[in-house]
């Protein structure tokens, strides 16, 4: 009987357990976020961003901005659907949109006519698949329209000699004419 009894209570000690267990793991993964009880949601869940953009991409749209010549364009944010058209070749052109119209590139550089010339995607150190996908996808699509494609680190700080080489690629850069830049007088 004492055998039972302890058969018993090691098979709830150990249920016990993994269900304890598995309620951590739960909370460690959760949304750090606190939600509305259900039933209380906000139907519009939204609030505003203090910047369009994070201060490295500000640190790099700046540099980029003093490099250019003053007459070309910095578009941020533009969604690959925007600048590319689905063929009628698709299988599906509806999916293809779609695929097109959910991936976006940081900096597209345009001429005065607003034609691309150059996309930018700022890369940070550390890639997941889905991140390694949605890139290789950019550049097959970008490759086959014939829009170059620069990747370059996400740091705090560029130097314009750095952003003058990958742009020298694209654009001629020897006319830069510098932008005027703000005088402190004493």
């Amino acid at each position: 009987m004492s055998a039972l009894w302890l058969t018993l209570g090691t098979a709830i000690g150990g249920a016990s357990g993994w269900l304890f267990a598995r309620g951590q793991a739960a909370k460690a993964s959760a949304d750090p976020i606190q939600k509305h009880p259900r039933g209380m949601e906000e139907k519009e869940p939204y609030s505003l961003r203090p910047a369009v953009l994070t201060p490295g991409e500000r640190s790099f749209y700046d540099t980029l901005c003093a490099v250019l010549p003053e007459h070309y364009a910095v578009l941020i944010k533009v969604r690959l659907g925007d600048l590319v058209n689905v063929t009628y070749g698709a299988g599906n052109r509806q999916n293809a949109h779609g695929r097109a119209c959910s991936k976006s590139l940081d900096f597209v550089i345009c001429t005065p006519e607003l034609a691309p010339v150059v996309a930018i995607e700022l890369i940070e150190g550390h890639d997941d698949r889905s991140a390694l996908q949605s890139r290789a996808f950019l550049e097959r699509v970008l490759r086959k329209v014939g829009l170059p494609f620069e990747r370059i680190p996400l740091r705090p700080f560029y130097e314009e000699v750095e952003l003058r080489g990958h742009m020298a690629k694209h654009i001629k850069l020897h006319s830069v004419e510098r932008r005027p830049t703000l005088a402190m007088s004493a």
